[in-house]
């Protein structure tokens, strides 16, 4: 059979005495091993054979028999072995072949050869997924190669179905990806962990990750660690973008295997800022320079900036918030109080006088009255300390005197007369401010003689509000009056008003996030009476918010749970 002419090696394949380790690699000019193209002169044999009797003196690398009209194999000649049952013709089934194939076949590869066995092929590439080795023995049986791999011999007599052994593979290792165990706007720690080791145990370990979904690959952000020891691992990678997503999977590499965990997906923090509120007009619309990473601050810690005083609120993604640029930590809690002195007289004789001092940054209103066990005094001019002045901060505050007098009165009323004081009481107004986060609070004296006071949020629906008083105390906005008589008319009971300062009782309501993040999220809160902008609220999270001022934001799916504590 011919088969002269020039002939070229694509592909080296490594044997160690005669057996084939599975190492191939190209047939490369600049390899110390390349074999360059030649010309072969020696036709194929015939396959023509008158020998009956054979006997195999090798199992490894040489053949000889007893034929004398066998042609021996020509020199060079590469041999093989691969590996049957005792009479060489292969198992039934690859399992049978992993674990039982103990008989060696020599095979020859470099010429078509026929081997006393009577195995020969027709290729030059063994093992291969392209170019197919033909075996003209043990057709439909299994075979393995020696180096823990199995395949079976077609009725055509080609290789197929070439599978690695699980007794060669031994335990595949075992990872898990773990959720993050650290985040910031920046940075994100990923997390993995190694339950098993394998056999043989893993090389290396790390993860692979991606800016956005999908399923990192090895085209991707590579994360190696060091360590070959089961257990927890981590990672910290830099340089994120914040409130952006990444998706990563841990890792581990067993005989140049990667073995994957499942795909996690996180995301960066959004940059945050402290949202403040200003000690002298009360307004909670500004924010802290500096993000919340950069400064750790606490709810109702004072706070300086630009000559301003600030107390912290809570936190804010809104940028549109004005920032009040750096702030220094005092180490305090809540605003700073003013002390205030007046000139003071007592109700029933104006000639009795002192300096009283109020403690609690209250401005109390010229002509109002005090009442201390059971006195009243009358509110003169503001002035400053006389060394030896009176406590008034906790005395309870009336419109004047006569209001007082007519709360602290002894007199006994007949219970069949009407009394007949009567206190006049006015109408005021003021405008609710519509700016996000501002609020109107104004504290004033009832009809009663009694300290009260409101608060009104922009987001409250009102533009202004009308109230009956006699007269205000303070208010963070202009109020307009007074107008005209309202219930001052009713006389007032002879009996001791309360002097508890009361305020407005708001309902509070629970409101659930049943799916979802939920971003720009506003409310007071019934726990701290704090007004918060722009929060945001993860899925399975519940608000307590005053009644009105639920902001529900975008990205949430909102449950009304009913009443929950409530704000007095």
């Amino acid at each position: 059979m011919a088969n002269t002419g020039i002939k070229t090696v694509l592909t080296l394949r490594k044997y160690v005495d005669g057996v084939a380790t599975g190492e191939t690699k190209v047939n490369d000019p600049g390899d110390p091993d390349y074999i360059a193209p030649y010309e072969d002169l020696v036709d194929c044999p015939t396959g023509e054979t008158t020998t009956s009797t054979t006997s195999t003196t090798s199992t490894t690398s040489t053949t000889s028999t007893t034929s004398t009209t066998t042609e021996t194999p020509p020199n060079p000649i590469t041999s093989f072995v691969i590996y049957g049952n005792s009479s060489s013709q292969g198992f039934n089934t690859a399992d049978e072949a992993c674990t039982g194939a103990d008989t060696g076949i020599t095979v020859y590869n470099d010429q078509d050869e026929t081997t006393p066995e009577g195995a020969w092929i027709s290729a030059t590439v063994l093992y291969s997924d392209s170019e197919a080795t033909t075996i003209f023995n043990g057709q439909g049986k299994y075979f393995t190669d020696g180096v823990g791999y199995s395949f079976q011999v077609t009725s055509g007599g080609t290789i197929t179905t070439r599978a690695i052994c699980e007794a060669a593979q031994g335990t595949d290792p075992l990872v898990i990806t773990q959720s993050t165990s650290d985040s910031g706007t920046d940075f994100l720690v990923l997390t993995g962990n190694v339950t098993v080791a394998g056999d043989p145990n893993f090389t290396s370990k790390g993860f692979l990750w991606v800016q956005g979904t999908g399923t990192p690959t090895l085209s991707d952000n590579i994360e190696t660690v060091a360590g070959t020891s089961i257990g927890q691992y981590t990672k910290q990678i830099t340089g994120l973008t914040p409130g952006a997503q990444y998706s990563y999977r841990a890792f581990v590499i067993q005989e140049g295997v990667y073995f994957y965990g499942a795909v996690q997906t996180t995301i960066t923090n959004l940059v945050g800022y402290y949202q403040l509120r200003d000690c002298t007009t009360l307004s909670t619309n500004f924010r802290s320079g500096q993000t919340i990473e950069g400064i750790t601050l606490g709810t109702n810690d004072r706070v300086t900036a630009g000559g301003n005083t600030y107390t912290v609120v809570g936190s804010t993604n809104d940028t549109n918030i004005p920032s009040v640029g750096t702030v220094t930590d005092t180490g305090e809690q809540g605003c700073p109080t003013t002390v205030r002195y007046y000139n003071m007289s007592l109700c029933s004789d104006p000639g009795v006088t002192f300096v009283g001092v109020n403690n609690s940054s209250e401005n109390l209103a010229t002509d109002s009255s005090l009442e201390n066990n059971g006195t009243c005094y009358k509110v003169e001019t503001e002035t400053t300390t006389s060394g030896s002045d009176t406590d008034i901060t906790s005395w309870t505050r009336y419109n004047d005197c006569a209001a007082c007098n007519a709360a602290n009165s002894t007199t006994e009323t007949p219970t069949t007369e009407t009394p007949t004081t009567e206190i006049p009481c006015y109408n005021y107004q003021a405008d609710v401010p519509q700016q996000s986060g501002e609020s109107l609070e104004v504290t004033y004296i009832d009809c009663d003689g009694v300290e009260q006071s409101f608060v009104y949020y922009w987001n409250s629906g009102n533009t202004s509000v009308q109230w009956c008083a006699r007269s205000i105390v303070g208010a963070n906005y202009p109020v307009e009056g007074p107008f005209n008589q309202c219930g001052g008319n009713e006389p007032l009971p002879t009996t001791t008003t309360s002097t508890t300062t009361t305020t407005t009782q708001q309902e509070c309501v629970n409101w659930y996030n049943n799916t979802g993040t939920a971003s720009g999220v506003s409310y007071q809160d019934c726990a701290t009476g704090d007004f918060l902008v722009n929060q945001t609220v993860f899925g399975g999270d519940d608000i307590c918010a005053v009644f009105g001022t639920f902001d529900e934001g975008t990205g949430g799916s909102w449950i009304n749970n009913g009443p929950c504590n409530i704000l007095n």
